[in-house]
């Protein structure tokens, strides 16, 4: 199964997929780039 880069050294594979490990640290400053007022709330 591939690996797709989404940026913020976040990877994700089709379906199955946890989160956990690298992932978790990386998460939060993604979303501030990738939801519109996310920081408002």
């Amino acid at each position: 199964m591939s690996e797709n880069l989404v940026g913020d050294n976040i990877s994700t594979k089709n379906a199955g997929w946890k989160f956990s490990g690298e992932m978790v640290k990386d998460f939060e400053e993604h979303v501030k780039k990738s939801v519109p007022l996310y920081n408002e709330g």
